[in-house]
C-alpha cells in the first residue's frame, strides 16, 4: 500500500468504515499530504466501504477439551499482534481482521494444546472457497501457534516448485518478517511485512523462496538441537518424495537419546490442497508414497497436529477413517471458513440464485476449434473468437486498472 493508505488506515483504527468516517480520514489526509494527489486513496477506500467477513462454523469430535479460552490470557501473542497490524496495514477492514482472528481461535482450540505434555496426535480440515483468504488463513493459524508454543511448522504446498517458491515469499511476509534467503546464508538485513511490527524476535527457517529443504540447510541451526531452539521452525515444502525424505531424515537424527524414540517438541503440519497428492489413491496396506511419506513424518513426533486446507474437501472425507495405519482422515474436526462479502464465485455465477448469473453468456463458436471429441494430438491452428474477446477484454480491465492507480496485486484471469 502506499504511505497515503498506510496512513489512512491508521486514521480508521478498529472503526468500521462508512461514509461519514470516510470524510474525516480525507480530511486528516489532506492535512497530512496538502500538496498530493489523494483521488486514488479514496477510490481504495471507498472499495472498502461495507466490506466485512463473518466467522465460519465447524463440526467437531468432542475428544479434545477446548483450551484456547483459558490459556488466552496467559499467551504473549507477539507473532499473532505483528501479523495482525500486518493485515490492518495491507488495508483489510476491522470486520474482516475479526473474523479471522476468530477463525483462528477457533481452528487452534481444536488443534493440540502444546502445553500438554501428554502422548496426542489430532488430524482436522479447514475448508473455504477457491481464493477466499485460505492462505491467510493458514497465515494466522501459523503465527498463533508459534505464540502458543508449536516449535515444529511445517507447511505442505502442491507439487511444483513454483507453488512452493510462492508460499514461501507469503510465510516470508506474513511470519517470518525477513528474507528467508538472507537467513539461510546467515545474513540479517531488512525486516519487512509482519516483521516491522516484532522487535528482535524471528523464527527459524530451514527452507527459502529459492530452496526447498536441503540437507545443508541445516546449518542455518548452527548445530542447535530442536529441543534448544527458543523460537520455532518452519519448513514451507512441496509435496515430493526427495524433499520429504531428507526432511525425515533429519528429524530422525534429532531424536537422540529420547526414550519414546519421538520427538517430544510439538509439531503443526498444515497441508494446503489437501485433496492434491496427500490422499492415499492406492490399498491401505501399500500406500502412495506422498501419503505414507506424510504418515510417517507425523509419526515420528509424539505430541502433533495435521490441518490440512481445501477448497474441493470431497476426498479428503472419504478417506478411510478406520484405517489401522493412521490415515489422514480429519477425525478430530472439520471448519469452514466463511468467504468476504465481496467475493465472487462458482456459485454466484452459476447458481439459479447467484448474484451475478445475469454475466452467464452461452457460447457456441468452440466446436469448430476444439471438437467435443478430439485426442491429445488435436493441432490448434486457431482459437474461437469468443477466446480472443475474453482476452482482450481482461487485458482491457488490468490496463484500466493501471490507469486508476489501483495496487499491483495479482491478476489472473480464470
Amino acid at each position: 500500500m502506499s504511505d497515503f493508505s498506510v496512513t489512512a488506515m491508521g486514521i480508521l483504527g478498529d472503526r468500521d468504515l462508512n461514509d461519514e468516517i470516510l470524510a474525516e480520514i480525507m480530511g486528516k489526509l489532506s492535512l497530512v499530504f496538502p500538496n498530493d494527489d489523494l483521488e486514488p486513496t479514496r477510490k481504495i477506500l471507498e472499495n472498502r466501504i461495507g466490506l466485512a467477513m463473518t466467522p465460519g462454523e465447524g463440526l467437531t469430535s468432542g475428544d479434545q477439551e477446548p483450551w484456547i479460552a483459558d490459556a488466552k490470557a496467559s499467551i504473549k501473542w507477539t507473532y499473532w499482534d505483528a501479523y495482525r497490524q500486518q493485515l490492518k496495514s495491507q488495508g483489510l477492514t476491522p470486520s474482516i481482521i475479526r473474523a479471522i482472528d476468530e477463525d483462528t481461535d477457533n481452528i487452534l482450540t481444536e488443534c493440540g494444546n502444546p502445553s500438554n505434555p501428554e502422548q496426542w496426535r489430532i488430524q482436522g480440515l479447514v475448508m473455504g472457497d477457491v481464493q477466499s483468504g485460505k492462505t491467510g488463513n493458514y497465515c494466522g493459524l501459523i503465527n498463533k501457534a508459534a505464540d502458543a508454543g508449536y516449535k515444529v511448522i511445517v507447511l505442505l504446498t502442491g507439487t511444483i516448485e513454483e507453488l512452493r517458491s510462492q508460499s514461501q515469499e507469503r510465510m516470508d511476509e506474513g511470519f517470518v518478517g525477513e528474507d528467508s534467503n538472507d537467513l539461510m546464508d546467515g545474513i540479517r538485513t531488512r525486516v519487512f511485512g509482519a516483521g516491522r511490527f516484532r522487535e528482535n524476535t524471528i523464527p527459524n527457517v530451514l527452507t527459502s523462496v529459492s530452496s526447498d529443504f536441503l540437507t545443508a540447510n541445516q546449518r542455518s541451526l548452527k548445530g542447535i538441537p530442536l529441543q534448544n531452539l527458543s523460537q520455532p521452525v518452519l519448513l514451507v515444502m512441496k509435496k515430493n518424495m526427495t524433499p520429504l525424505n531428507r526432511l525425515i531424515e533429519f528429524i530422525k537424527s534429532q531424536r537422540g537419546a529420547q526414550s519414546s524414540g519421538q520427538i517430544d517438541q510439538p509439531l503443526l503440519l498444515i497441508d494446503d490442497e489437501a485433496d492434491n497428492a496427500s490422499v492415499n489413491a492406492k490399498k491401505d496396506e501399500d500406500p502412495a508414497k506422498i501419503n505414507l511419506l506424510i504418515r510417517d513424518l507425523i509419526g515420528l513426533f509424539k505430541r502433533s497436529t495435521y490441518v490440512g486446507y481445501t477448497a474441493t474437501p470431497f476426498a479428503n472425507v472419504f478417506i478411510n477413517p478406520d484405517s489401522e495405519r493412521n490415515d489422514l482422515f480429519p477425525s478430530n474436526f472439520i471448519y469452514s471458513l466463511k468467504a468476504p462479502t465481496n467475493y465472487v464465485g462458482a456459485s454466484a455465477m452459476f447458481m439459479d440464485e447467484g448474484s451475478q448469473v445475469h454475466q452467464l453468456v452461452d457460447l457456441d463458436d468452440a466446436e469448430d476449434y476444439f471438437p467435443e471429441r478430439h485426442n491429445r494430438e488435436l493441432q490448434v491452428d486457431e482459437i474461437p473468437p469468443s477466446l480472443k474477446d475474453a482476452v482482450a477484454t481482461f487485458l482491457l480491465s488490468c490496463a484500466i486498472r493501471e490507469l486508476r492507480g489501483e495496487n499491483l496485486n495479482h491478476r489472473s484471469m480464470l
